[in-house]
């Protein structure tokens, strides 16, 4: 159990992370949304300056 809260923990702050980045960097998400209402994350970081 203690195990999945760490996983939704990490997974919280990651997502909190990304708003900050894409807020700080006057990030158009409507350049990055996919024909399924997705958001193309891989697409967005690269663009930016994040190498996976």
């Amino acid at each position: 159990m203690q195990t999945t809260v760490k996983k939704e923990n990490a997974k919280l702050e990651a997502l909190k992370q990304l708003k900050q980045f894409i807020q700080h960097n006057n990030i158009d998400l409507n350049a990055y949304i996919q024909s399924d209402g997705n958001i193309d994350l891989k697409s967005l970081l690269q663009d930016h300056g994040v190498n996976l």
